[in-house]
């Protein structure tokens, strides 16, 4: 009999590890939809969008199969690209929508998802169901919730108070990454945390928490099976950093690139390989150990053309880049579409000049043909427009109009910013 309880025991604990093995991190709360390193489309965060999300902090629009999901003003709307139609995501038939004026009546709307200042805006698509970040109208807080396509059904997976400022939502994998900054008198703290929504009861994990009010997490970059991030530190006279690596299957974080007394920022995926950018050079990282090796062409990558600039940039091909620039002489931004060849050539550019660029830029397909969405401020004029990448490349000025309005109100919270 005893022999048969230490078999019977054995077997429980084999069983029980080869469960948490199979798990991967469901035992911490966060389960993924696949564990796999290559990426998985319709699945995976669109690492393409990397660099112009991470600056602006938000993510206004999102595909799903011929819609278009985005935020204008404080509202969610529904694009069809098929018919041209446009509606904000609310069913309820007495509902004026974004016409009303009433400051109760707004709130009876569900399309309206209200702003607190200091709150990025966040939508998505992901197994046929709508993920937002939104007001709660009985409480004040934000919420983040998801529903169906037509924004009925809504669930409350996390909820945030008036002390938590969210800095950035992405989803990867069925799993919602979100960059969080929680004061209170007794000070600062913040770090990255996630949501499974593959969960029956989904719940706020911690991934990496941040030591102190001089540490921010900032570009975090989701690809494969690991989770990129920065975790910064201000000294004197500006800020150190090291890049970050989280595995979603062990949930295991190490310092996969250390700065030390350097500032590392993480520039993009191009050709599956994770480059940071060091000054004005950017750098390969060697999967296994970490290193940094300069690229064949990163010494020349736009810095003999361009030495006071440091840039944001999107593989277009094999030898173009999509590409926004920044002054570091002037402090500022030139918005204008560019697409310069590896040797830092000018091939083609969209001026944008007459208008004021906000909201990153992300990628859409209409009719198997890829799209840039740009979004654009002009007095009360407000459009979201999309430039066929061809049509940019050939030097062709003819966007699609995703939507237009000079009449929405902004509000006072963080969509009021464009």
């Amino acid at each position: 009999m005893k022999r048969y309880s230490i078999k019977y025991k054995i077997c429980q604990i084999v069983f029980i590890m080869f469960v948490m093995l199979i798990a991967g991190c469901s035992s911490t709360g966060i389960e993924s939809s696949a564990y796999v390193e290559d990426y998985i489309p319709g699945d995976d965060y669109n690492y393409q969008e990397y660099s112009w999300l991470q600056t602006f902090g938000a993510h206004y629009l999102t595909q799903y199969n011929d819609s278009l999901y985005f935020v204008f003003g404080e509202y969610l709307f529904c694009h069809d690209l098929i018919s041209g139609n446009t509606v904000p995501v609310c069913l309820k038939t007495d509902c004026i929508h974004c016409l009303e004026e009433d400051e109760n009546k707004v709130l009876y709307c569900d399309a309206f998802l209200g702003g607190i200042a200091g709150q990025a805006p966040f939508v998505n698509v992901w197994n046929g169901k709508l993920y937002v970040l939104r007001l709660d109208r009985q409480t004040g807080d934000n919420i983040l919730v998801s529903s169906d396509l037509s924004g009925n059904n809504q669930k409350i997976l996390a909820r945030f108070s008036i002390h938590d400022s969210i800095r950035l939502c992405i989803m990867h994998r069925g799993v919602i990454y979100v960059v969080l900054t929680h004061s209170d008198y007794g000070g600062q703290v913040g770090g990255l945390y996630a949501i499974s929504c593959l969960d029956h009861n989904p719940k706020l994990v911690n991934v990496y928490e941040e030591s102190g009010s001089d540490q921010w997490i900032q570009n975090v970059l989701p690809y494969g099976k690991y989770v990129y991030f920065e975790e910064c530190t201000q000294v004197e006279g500006g800020y150190v950093s090291r890049i970050m690596k989280y595995d979603i299957q062990t949930c295991e974080t190490i310092a996969y690139v250390d700065g030390g007394e350097r500032d590392y920022q993480i520039s993009g995926i191009i050709d599956d390989k994770l480059w940071i950018r060091i000054g004005l050079n950017y750098y390969l990282v060697n999967d296994e150990t970490g290193d940094v090796v300069l690229s064949e062409n990163g010494d020349n990558l736009f810095v003999d053309t361009y030495p006071n600039f440091s840039t944001h940039l999107q593989r277009l091909g094999n030898d173009s880049y999509l590409v926004v620039m920044y002054d570091k002489v002037e402090n500022e931004f030139d918005y204008s579409l560019k697409i310069v060849s590896d040797a830092g050539e000018i091939l083609s550019e969209i001026d944008d000049a007459a208008w004021e660029v906000f909201g990153g830029t992300q990628r859409i397909v209409i009719n198997d043909k890829e799209y840039i969405v740009r979004y654009l401020l002009r007095g009360d004029d407000k459009l979201i427009a999309a430039y066929g990448v061809d049509d940019i490349i050939n030097g062709v000025v003819n966007p699609y109009i995703i939507y237009r309005s000079d009449s929405i109100p902004w509000g006072k919270g963080y969509y009021a910013r464009w």
